[in-house]
């Protein structure tokens, strides 16, 4: 168990804080729900490679799945689960919540990306 001696303080990030609301509760459960999106993410990317692991036929312990090196076409895979997540948990925000001027540069940025896609 661990004591007020070996327990790690939550580290924050150094510089201004970027507030999306004006009211403090609903700041504060965007950080609270931003957080949890990142611990669920690190926890698909650890069930990813036990799995990977266990169809390998490779040992699965806590050293093998923090050494395991996806390949990029994995990597990639997992990155667009975390864009998919990312979009899910988001979307009310961005659907509700944004002002449409927000939205409008939010499409111009779009088509802008899909241009440069599209030139490669």
């Amino acid at each position: 168990m661990a004591t007020p001696e070996t327990q790690q303080k939550p580290r924050r990030a150094r510089g201004d804080q970027t507030q999306f609301f004006d009211n403090p509760m609903e700041e504060t459960l965007l950080s609270m729900v931003m957080a949890l999106l990142g611990e669920v993410s690190v926890l698909r990317d650890r069930l990813d490679a036990h799995e990977r692991l266990l169809t390998a036929g490779r040992p699965v312990d806590p050293a093998s799945v923090d050494g395991y090196m996806p390949s990029e076409a994995e990597e990639a895979a997992r990155q667009l689960v975390r864009q998919r997540m990312l979009r899910h948990v988001m979307r009310p925000i961005r659907d509700r919540l944004l002002p449409e001027e927000l939205k409008a540069l939010n499409r111009d940025y779009r088509a802008i990306f899909d241009e440069v896609q599209g030139g490669n």
